[in-house]
C-alpha cells in the first residue's frame, strides 16, 4: 500500500504541475502578487532607456510579442494605435494617446527589417518587482494570455493598475532603477565612521 500510496502522490503531484503551467489566470491574480510583493518591500520605481523604434498601427494587425522564439502574447490593433519595436526586437502594440506620454520623436526613419520605422526616446517609468516562482500564463489588460517565467519582471505603468511582464532580458536591457530610489537606498546606508569603526574592530580581533 505504501508503493501505491507513493505513487498516487507523484501522479497527483504531476497533475497539479499540469494545471499549474496550463492553466491561465486573470488579471486580479497579478496584481495580488503585485500587491504582495509591495507589502513586502520588493517593488521600486524604474524608467526605460535609449532608443525604440515605433510605426502606427494597421486597424485589426495582429502581433505576436515573440522573445527567444517564445511567443510572450498577441494583441490586436485598433485604429489610432502603435507598433512599438525594443532594441532586442520584440514588437508590441500600445495605444497612441499612451505612446505620446511616454516617448519623444528623434525625427529619423530607420530601416529596419526592410521596414521604416521612426525613432524615439523613451521616459516611461514603471514601478515593477522581480518575479520568483513557478512558470504561469495570466490574462493582460487587453485581453490575451500572456506568459511569466520565473526571473521575469511585473510591471505596472506609471498611472496605471493594470500588470504585466516583462521578460528578464528586455527589461536589463532596457530599464533602470530611477535616480530618488537609489538615492534612498545609498540614504538608507549606515554612515561611512560607522562602517569604518566596524571594520577597524574586526582588524584588531
Amino acid at each position: 500500500m505504501k508503493n501505491l500510496d507513493n505513487i498516487l502522490e507523484a501522479f497527483e503531484g504531476q497533475v497539479n504541475l499540469y494545471t499549474l503551467k496550463n492553466k491561465t489566470y486573470e488579471q486580479s491574480f497579478v496584481q495580488g502578487i503585485f500587491n504582495n510583493a509591495q507589502d513586502e518591500g520588493k517593488v521600486a520605481g524604474y524608467e526605460k532607456h535609449g532608443k525604440i523604434h515605433a510605426r502606427p498601427a494597421i486597424a485589426d494587425e495582429k502581433i505576436d510579442t515573440i522573445i527567444d522564439g517564445k511567443v510572450e502574447t498577441t494583441n490586436t490593433a485598433i485604429e489610432g494605435d502603435m507598433v512599438v519595436r525594443n532594441p532586442s526586437g520584440e514588437q508590441y502594440i500600445v495605444s497612441g494617446e499612451k505612446f505620446a506620454k511616454r516617448n519623444t520623436p528623434l525625427n529619423q526613419i530607420e530601416q529596419l527589417d526592410g521596414v521604416g520605422w521612426e525613432a524615439y526616446t523613451p521616459h516611461g517609468k514603471v514601478k515593477a518587482f522581480n518575479y520568483r516562482g513557478a512558470p504561469i500564463f495570466f490574462t493582460a489588460s487587453w485581453g490575451e494570455k500572456m506568459r511569466l517565467e520565473d526571473g521575469d519582471w511585473l510591471a505596472k505603468a506609471e498611472g496605471s493598475e493594470d500588470v504585466y511582464r516583462i521578460e528578464a532580458g528586455a527589461f536589463q536591457q532596457t530599464y533602470h532603477k530611477l535616480a530618488t530610489e537609489i538615492n534612498n537606498e545609498v540614504a538608507s546606508l549606515p554612515p561611512l565612521d560607522a562602517v569604518t569603526a566596524i571594520l577597524d574592530e574586526l582588524t584588531q580581533e
